[in-house]
């Protein structure tokens, strides 16, 4: 009878030399050592998020739908709210486990939250805010506006180092062009080049070296705010259109939206919580596991014995193409070095693990939000499970650094099968393409997104206008019946 650890440790290595042939064919990457795939991770997203456009057609149609919808744009604001930081360090996904009473959202990040520093206290303050934040929507008191002022000075202050960053692309797109703005719309444009001319005065006081005062750094979030989502947006849209190229036009637009994005997760989350009453009693948890993906030092292999326990044949020998030769070195290293140096689970794999080890119930609702679109080998993963878990996309990089989680439940067997044959039909197909002579490229990233669309707002307005005349139809219809019954 099979040794079920040996059979596990199998399993375990098969996927990591798929992830790792994977990784060669789709970005021709070498030399994968840990810190340097964890630095390339973050130059790649960051050079994907550089990239992203408004996306407020797509969110604004999901916001109209259904309650599921809003569930799952709640759940990636608050993901999007707590990464802190650009770049693989802070990316996040959060999860919902709803109560009776109230409802729970677990938390985690790429870099565990980085026990006992600063960026873990600001994370817990943060969450205390928002929670007594949303719980006070219902009443809106007297205390409701320091309890708005106090969760979005900490949700600015929380993610500066990303707010700074986005002020200093506006201030060095902008250069000499600040204050001299014109438009041939001047009557419908006048309030929104005194609103712009406003911010500009804010950016002119930052130094140098970046904004160095908190009070001017929420100064700027707040008025950037106010030009994106007002009725004066469309004007300041025009005003850019009058004075840049569109692709400068475009990106002032998203780096003003990137600046106000503490403030538009915040009121969004509030939004949501004034539609859907479950989400104003929430209780925030910062989860994070310990586990690490590590290779066996039995199965540093050569490729040729990795491509035919993987059931590939012998490795690709067509038209001078030679894959033992340009990857077969590299792959015995990498293996070597995925057996001293292991790897940390991205934070949707943190979830998984957190719930595979502990006793707490699973989640309720299937459905990961996740601050940046999910990499190619979390989304095969949580696609393989068998109640599959969504996301809000994915960008297609596969990151051979991935930490597989090991998880110890019967699902584990079925999802690492499904798993391992989803990786090998991939190679299969990029070796397909390789033998027909065309340059191997098999999934070309999509831009991530990280702005929550500025048209949500209304949409849940819209929904909330639905409703009420649904409501009132039903009423009248009511009446009818009635009144028939009565004649």
């Amino acid at each position: 009878m099979e040794n079920p650890e040996k059979a596990q440790n199998d399993q375990v290595a098969r996927i990591i030399w798929a992830v790792h042939i994977l990784s060669f064919l789709t970005t021709g990457n070498k030399g994968h050592e840990s810190d340097t795939e964890l630095q390339h991770a973050n130059t790649t997203e960051e050079e994907f998020e550089d990239l992203e456009v408004d996306t407020s057609t797509e969110h604004a149609t999901l916001l109209t739908t259904s309650n599921e919808s809003v569930r799952k744009k709640f759940l990636d604001c608050v993901a999007q709210l707590f990464s802190s930081r650009k770049g693989w360090y802070g990316v996040t996904a959060a999860a919902l486990r709803e109560r009776e009473d109230f409802v729970e959202i677990d938390i985690a990040r790429n870099d565990r939250w980085e026990k006992k520093t600063r960026w873990d206290q600001e994370a817990l303050s943060l969450c205390k805010h928002l929670e007594e934040y949303l719980s006070a929507v219902s009443e809106r008191d007297e205390s409701f506006e320091k309890l708005e002022s106090d969760c979005e000075e900490d949700a600015i202050t929380y993610s500066r180092e990303r707010v700074d960053r986005w002020i200093e692309t506006l201030r060095s797109t902008l250069k000499s062009k600040m204050h001299c703005l014109r438009s041939q719309h001047c009557e419908e444009c006048s309030p929104a080049i005194k609103h712009w001319n406003c911010l500009a005065d804010f950016l002119r006081q930052v130094d140098q070296g970046g904004v160095n005062n908190a009070k001017l750094r929420s100064t700027i979030v707040y008025q950037a705010y106010r030009l994106i989502n007002s009725d004066q947006t469309p004007q300041i849209e025009q005003l850019m259109q009058d004075n840049f190229t569109v692709s400068v036009s475009s990106k002032i637009c998203n780096c003003l939206r990137f600046i106000a994005r503490p403030i538009t997760d915040c009121r969004l989350l509030l939004s949501i919580a004034e539609r859907e009453q479950q989400f104003q009693q929430i209780k925030i948890s910062l989860i994070t596991s310990d586990q690490i993906s590590k290779l066996d030092s039995t199965y540093c292999v050569r490729i040729e014995d990795a491509f035919s326990q993987l059931g590939l044949g012998k490795p690709l020998k067509f038209r001078g193409y030679d894959l033992t030769k340009s990857f077969g070195k590299e792959f015995e290293n990498v293996c070597k070095k995925a057996s001293r140096e292991p790897f940390s689970l991205h934070a949707e794999m943190q979830l998984i693990s957190y719930y595979d080890e502990s006793k707490v119930s699973p989640p309720t609702f299937q459905y990961f939000g996740c601050s940046k679109k999910t990499c190619l080998l979390c989304e095969t993963f949580l696609s393989s499970l068998p109640m599959p878990i969504n996301t809000r996309g994915r960008h297609g990089i596969c990151y051979p650094a991935w930490g597989l989680p090991c998880l110890k439940s019967a699902k584990a067997i079925i999802t690492a099968k499904t798993m391992e044959r989803s990786l090998v039909l991939r190679i299969k197909s990029i070796l397909q393409v390789l033998e027909s002579g065309i340059k191997p490229r098999f999934l070309n990233p999509v831009a991530q997104s990280s702005i929550v669309s500025g048209l949500s707002k209304m949409t849940l307005d819209a929904r909330k206008q639905q409703d009420q005349i649904l409501t009132t139809l039903k009423a009248q219809s009511e009446i009818q019946r009635r009144d028939f019954s009565l004649k």
